[in-house]
This record gives C-alpha cells, structure tokens and sequence, in this order.
C-alpha cells in the first residue's frame, strides 16, 4: 500500500509541478494539487500509524499470549505441588489411620493392665481351636481356667495399687511358662486362661497346670512385705461335641469354681456331673432369695454355760433355714453358698435384728440378763452402713448393748487392718462385746490379741476336741487361756462333749463353755422354757445332730 501511494504521488507531482514556461520559469501550484499532496501525505500517514498499529497489538498478544502461557505453567507448576502436597497429606492420613487400627485392634484384644490378650482374643481363637479338633482326631486340645485365690484379701487389705501389681507380677510368671503355640489371656479380673492347643495328652495338660499352680503359689515381694499366694485351677479338654467357645469356657470355669469350693491350691477336671451341680448351686442361690423375701429363716439357741456349776450365764444364736421341700437346713448346707452370692449381708443384718428382739422375752424367762452372742460374717462389717444399722436396731429394740456380743473370726483381719480396729473401737464405746470366734486356726491370731479390742477368745473346738488324746493341743489350750488371763480376757471353749473335757479345762482356769455336753442347739421357745425353769443344766448323755458340721454363721 505504501508502494502504492507513493507512485500516485510521483505521478501527480510530475503533473502539476511541470512548469510549461520550460525550465527556469517559475513553478506555480495549484490548489488542487496541493489539496491532493496533502490529502496523500495524511493517507500515507494513516497508514503508517496502522500498520504502526498492527504490529504493536501483534507485540501485544504475542507478549500476552507469552504471559498467558507463563501463567498457565506457574498454575499447571503449582497444582502439581498442591496435588503432591494432598497427596502427601492423604498417605500420611492411611498410615496413620492404619497405626491407629493397629493400635486400636491391639487395646481390642489385649489387657491395658499387664499387656496379656483379653477374653476378647480367646473368644477369636478358641473357634479355630475347636475347628481343628473337629477336623482330626489327632487334635488334642485343652483350656485351663486360673483364679488368684487370695488376691482379694491382698487387695482390699493393701489396696489397689498393690494389687494391680501383684496382677502384672502374676502375668509375667505365667507369661514364661509358656510354650510355643500356648495361648495365655487375663479373662478379667484376677482370672487368667491359658489354650494348650495341641498336647500329648490330659497327662501332659494336667502337668502343665500343676506346673503353672506351683509358680503361682511362690510368695510375692511386694512393698517389702513376703504375700503368700495360692491359686485354683480348672481344666477341660475341648472335646467335638463342643460347638462354641462360651461352652468351653464355661465349663473350664465351673471345674475352676469347683477347686476353688475343694479349698483352692488344687486342680479340677471338668466332669459333666459338675454342670448339674452348677444348676442346682443357681436354683439354691434363688431359693435363698426367696427364703430372706419370705422370712424362712429361724434362730436356735446354744446356752453358754459355766463349767464349774453349770449355770447359764448367756446363748449363742444359730440359724436355720425352713426349707419349704427340704426341710430344716443346718448352717453347713447354705452358709458358703450366702457368702459366695452375696446374700449373707442380709442375713446377718436379719440374725442381729432377731437376736435383739429375742433378748426381751429371754431376759423375762431367765429373771436376769444373759449374754447374747451373734455371729457376724466379715462381709457384714465390710458394709458402710454396718455402725449405723447396729445402732438403729440398738435404738429400736431398747436392749441393754452391755449383755450384746458380736463374734468374728481372722479373715475380717485381712481387710482394712486399721478400719477394722476403728469400727471395734465405736463398737466397744456402745457397750457391745466383741468375741473373736474359732481363735487358734488363723495364721496370725495371736497377733490380733495386743491391736484390738477384744473381749473373749473363743477357743477352737478342734483344739478342745484332740486335747486329751495330744498333749501338745492341751499345752495349746493352756496356752491360750494363760494369754487370755494376762490380757484381761474371757476365754469361752467351744465343743465341749465329755465330761473329761470339761474337767480339764476348769483345772486349766476356763470356765466358760458351750458344746453337747451341756446342750444342743434349740428353738426359742424351747429355750424360753428351759430359762423359765430357773435351774442349772444337768449332765446327761450327749445327744449329737444329725448334722453336727457348721453349727453358726461363719466368716
């Protein structure tokens, strides 16, 4: 275009700019043709500031486009580094989503405590356990249940953190005596089980049992003190015809309960003859219930005697049960079945409400006050609300508290030693008696003797039993009323049968005594009628119970 207009230009300029007069003449334009000039100089302007125009927005989108590709790199540039940074973010998520599972699975199925597996664990294994043995015969498999006997002794005496202790130290003794494939769990609480999943034999289990029994039962140092353990131990043989876990465990469980009701330190065989003895243990335990519901229970009474003439000077309550189709139930047929299920707290609290109220018409019998002695389970004086309820029955039945004694036995010892001398001390300041029952079987009784309030020992009738026949029980016996005498105690022998046995323990200086000789066990009625006759017992032939085991409520 610029070529264009410049050959236009020549042209016209040789046109009009010619002089016709030749040369040297002068020149004379027109104003055409200066119009024209300038019209083409303007056009020619125009069209270098377009094209100027062109190439500067050509510049332009070049240096944009350029800008635009700068800044689509730097996005494409930065997204890649967020993505590698979520990316990131997201693989640091699984794996800590797979430690948390990890760890979660591991507080699943593991104790928080000592670090063994849990029930949860057992109840995982012992199907494939059961699978196996299904499949062969060849399998042979077996479940040992473990119970810390004394563990609830050591903890309620030396509390929690003691006892969490002895729980880990335990753990970690069974923990090595396993053998490859052997599976040790805490079941809960101070119960351990252990699955042999594949052993010679019942011999081989049963030897690995006694194995553990026997590390178990080596004294513990804890808080510098020696405890003495002692633990039971059920076994049984997963055999096919099981066809869950809970079966299994359940049955190694009751031969556990089983050792444990034998006396504990010992281990059981699973029998299926137990499972019914299991049934019917529930269907007493429900019977009890509904005996405290429906008042089946009944006091006798044993009078306390003076030796030396025989008088009466007081009684010890007994109870009985009036079973609706067993008949009259001795103490020794449901008395551990009450402590085991817990409802031995509300008998005792029937027993010294009852006791109470008896005493009014026995003191109106007898013309004078007697002693009324009540036997109290530990479990009883574990309870809070033990001071404040013998207090309200004190209250309500108006009885004089100086002619009341509460009998105990060692295991109350065993709990909070000095709770213990605590709640004898507001029990003394009532005027109450305290007598400490079955003295001379416990491992620690004389020590007791200095710490406490006591009133009376109660000597053991295993010791009065055997004391003519073995000198050393009658140099014992001796010993005990000697101790009781520089203690300023009252020493009251229980079991006494013979004649010769009375005799010897008033030459001994005991004086007080209960026991066949001079009495059995009887209803109320029948001892409201034997004070009423205002005499001194007289001797007779010994007529013995049926039951003679267990005649009191014991601790």
């Amino acid at each position: 275009m610029t070529r264009f207009a410049g050959s236009i230009q020549n042209e016209c300029a040789m046109g009009l700019f010619s002089s016709p007069a030749g040369a040297g003449e002068a020149v004379h334009i027109s104003p055409v043709a200066l119009t024209l000039v300038l019209a083409l100089f303007v056009a020619s302007f125009l069209v270098l500031v377009a094209v100027i125009q062109q190439r500067s927005t050509s510049k332009r989108k070049k240096e944009l486009a350029q800008t635009e590709d700068r800044h689509r790199m730097q996005t494409v540039l930065t997204e890649q580094k967020v993505t590698r940074q979520q990316n990131d973010a997201l693989a640091e998520e699984i794996r800590e989503r797979k430690r948390t599972e990890v760890k979660l699975r591991h507080a699943a199925f593991h104790d928080s405590l000592t670090g063994l597996f849990n029930r949860a664990h057992l109840m995982e294994t012992l199907p494939a356990v059961l699978d196996k043995v299904h499949a062969s015969t060849n399998v042979n498999a077996h479940v040992l249940y473990i119970d810390l006997d004394t563990f609830k002794a050591v903890n309620d005496m030396f509390g929690a953190r003691l006892g969490d202790l002895l729980l880990i130290e335990m753990a970690q003794r069974l923990k090595q005596c396993m053998r490859p494939g052997e599976i040790l769990a805490r079941v809960g609480g101070d119960e351990f089980a252990v699955i042999l999943p594949d052993v010679r034999g019942v011999g081989q289990a049963l030897r690995t049992a006694q194995r553990l029994l026997t590390v178990i039962e080596e004294p513990v140092i804890l808080g510098g003190m020696s405890i003495p353990m002692e633990a039971s131990v059920g076994h049984c043989q997963i055999i096919p015809s099981y066809t869950d876990a809970e079966e299994i465990l359940r049955d190694a469980d009751t031969a556990m309960y089983h050792a444990k009701r034998e006396g504990g330190g010992r281990v059981v065989t699973y029998h299926p003859t137990m499972q019914e003895a299991a049934m019917a243990s529930m269907q007493a335990r429900l019977q009890l219930t509904a005996a405290i519901q429906n008042e089946e229970f009944e006091l006798f009474y044993q009078p306390l005697v003076d030796m030396r003439d025989w008088s009466i000077f007081g009684m010890e309550a007994l109870i009985r049960w009036n079973h609706p189709t067993r008949g009259l139930l001795f103490p020794g047929d449901f008395i551990k079945l009450a402590e085991e299920s817990g409802h031995i707290v509300s008998i005792g609290q029937w027993v010294i409400k009852r006791g109470c109220r008896d005493m009014a018409a026995l003191h109106a019998a007898a013309g004078k006050k007697l002693l009324m002695s009540l036997n109290v389970s530990s479990k009883q004086l574990d309870v809070p609300t033990f001071f404040s309820e013998l207090v309200e029955v004190l209250e309500e039945t108006k009885i004089d508290p100086t002619w009341l004694q509460l009998e105990i036995t060692e295991s109350i010892f065993l709990t909070d030693a000095a709770r213990v001398g605590k709640l004898f001390e507001d029990i003394r300041a009532l005027g109450v008696q305290i007598a400490f029952d079955d003295f001379g079987t416990g491992y620690s009784s004389l020590s007791y003797i200095g710490k406490y309030p006591i009133d009376t020992l109660k000597l053991d009738q295993s010791f009065v039993k055997n004391m003519s026949k073995s000198p050393i029980n009658a140099e014992i016996v001796q010993f005990v009323i000697n101790i009781a005498a520089a203690a300023k105690m009252k020493v009251t022998a229980e079991g006494v049968e013979e004649e010769e046995q009375r005799r010897q323990l008033v030459s001994y200086g005991c004086i007080l005594a209960q026991g066949f000789l001079f009495s059995k066990g009887i209803p109320l009625i029948e001892m409201i009628e034997l004070l009423a006759r205002r005499e001194a017992l007289t001797p007779k032939p010994v007529d013995k119970p049926a039951n003679p085991g267990g005649l009191r409520i014991i601790a």
